[in-house]
């Protein structure tokens, strides 16, 4: 905060109304609970079962072993009896089976935070600040196939037409195109001569980086003539291959693309990636009339108001494009964590179409074919984004007093979100192969029941008591 400088720059010598701040760290995470999860279902085994779901019925609540239609049933796999030390293993119930596996070098994930911000203040009560903020991650908790297809394996696939016809079958029917084709010999366990002892091998690994970069900036009133404000903007873009391990793993549709020579498809816009946002908060307490001043009963009923708000504007979340077909013959329907597959683009750049339009259709689905069989599409990740938010919150609030220090009172509030009842559209389906491509199927609905936006107006009445 320099003593010096031209006025202009930092007002009135030795006042100190500018300053200037950096700030730098290095950070180290621990896993989310999420990566050791994934060993539950590795030897020594536990049993999991969706019911008759798992051969392809429709259970119901008094006998999730049986179609409701009669079209099947089950043997209940429970109590279960754990194996025990010296007993032999009945392989039949559990192969082939699907691991998860920490890789050799899995490490500590972490991250640099840094920033540089200018702070200016105009006069007492009002400070105007702009900022530099970004941070860059390391060793982000991901994954890949440990028994992946073999480029000569995924060759030979395409080249014989049984293999070919069944690519999303190549780890169970043929196990000699993997990395690790360990099969059952002879018939010892009452299973076919040549079934995988697994199909799939989840191997997580912390080869996973981020980077955010950001100019904020903002100015702050603190309160004057009954008035205080804050209006803050920013401006950044956050990028990265998986937006935490969910995001690697195929939660948001996508799934992380492990096979070499495919990876550059991981790396685009983060899933929370919003690349502007413009917000403003605002109390202003209205002034009592001054003739009121020697009438308690007017005195009370006109003052004590105030009114406050939020207003919101915000562009769109990524939409992430997928094609969940399994054609690209170097993954199948067994991966652990399911198959990086996406349709083909002709263009780089996606027509936005009018939402409200019939069919809701928020952007061209025309330059989108399905993925070539044999390899992946092109389709980048998160290149493009949703729907924006617009929103408002107010609130009218009266505060009546008890005593003249003004000490003990309660505040009525009467407070509505979403006030202009705008309407917020999620994203549109990024699924190519369901019948929604492209379309917006429903407004934006927050886990969060107090979350923003609303998705329409939403009225309540509060009461509160201070003494």
């Amino acid at each position: 905060s320099p003593s010096a400088a031209p006025a202009w720059l930092i007002g009135a010598p030795g006042a100190h109304d500018f300053s200037i701040r950096a700030g730098f760290g290095v950070y180290y995470n621990r896993d989310q609970e999420e990566q050791s999860l994934q060993n539950l279902e590795d030897p020594p085994f536990m049993v999991v079962s969706p019911g008759v779901t798992a051969i392809g019925g429709s259970p119901s609540l008094a006998n999730p072993w049986a179609d409701v239609a009669g079209n099947g049933s089950m043997t209940n796999p429970f109590p279960y009896a754990p194996i025990r030390p010296n007993s032999m293993i009945a392989w039949a119930n559990y192969l082939p089976l699907q691991l998860a596996a920490f890789a050799p070098d899995y490490s500590v994930p972490y991250t640099y935070n840094y920033n540089l911000n200018v702070q200016r203040a105009l006069n007492p009560r009002i400070v105007a600040q702009v900022g530099y903020v970004g941070s860059a991650s390391r060793r982000l908790a991901s994954w890949y196939e440990g028994d992946a297809i073999t480029p000569a394996g995924h060759a030979a696939c395409l080249a014989s037409p049984m293999c070919a016809s069944n690519l999303g079958e190549v780890h169970l029917l043929f196990p000699q195109y993997t990395a690790q084709p360990a099969v059952v010999a002879g018939n010892p366990y009452g299973l076919p001569n040549g079934t995988p002892y697994y199909v799939s091998v989840g191997e997580q690994n912390t080869e996973g980086t981020s980077n955010y970069n950001a100019l904020q900036a903002s100015l702050i009133q603190a309160p004057a003539h009954g008035l205080a404000f804050t209006l803050a903007y920013t401006y950044a873009h956050a990028l990265d291959d998986a937006s935490g391990y969910e995001s690697a793993v195929g939660r948001t549709g996508r799934v992380r693309n492990y096979v070499p020579g495919f990876e550059y498809l991981n790396y685009g816009s983060s899933d929370f990636d919003a690349r502007q946002r413009l917000v403003a908060s605002y109390v202003y307490n209205l002034p009592s009339p001054g003739f009121l001043t020697g009438d308690a009963a007017m005195r009370t009923a006109f003052s004590g108001w105030a009114i406050g708000g939020l207003t919101v504007l915000q562009s769109g979340f990524p939409v992430p494009v997928y094609e969940p077909s399994e054609r690209s013959g170097w993954c199948d329907g067994y991966s652990y964590f399911g198959c990086g597959d996406v349709p083909e683009i002709s263009t780089g750049s996606i027509a936005r179409l009018n939402v409200r339009a019939p069919g809701n259709q928020y952007f061209d689905a025309t330059p989108f074919s399905t993925e070539p069989e044999g390899t992946f599409g092109n389709t980048p990740r998160n290149f493009f984004h949703g729907p924006g938010f617009d929103y408002t919150n107010l609130q009218l609030s009266k505060n009546l007093y008890f005593n003249g220090e003004r000490s003990r009172y309660a505040e009525l509030r009467i407070e509505s979100f979403n006030v202009f009842n705008h309407a917020n559209f999620a994203n549109p389906s990024g699924n190519f192969l369901s019948g929604s491509f492209g379309r917006v199927t429903s407004v934006v609905q927050s886990a969060d029941p107090n979350g923003d936006p609303s998705p329409g107006r939403a009225v309540q009445l509060a009461g509160k008591l201070y003494f």
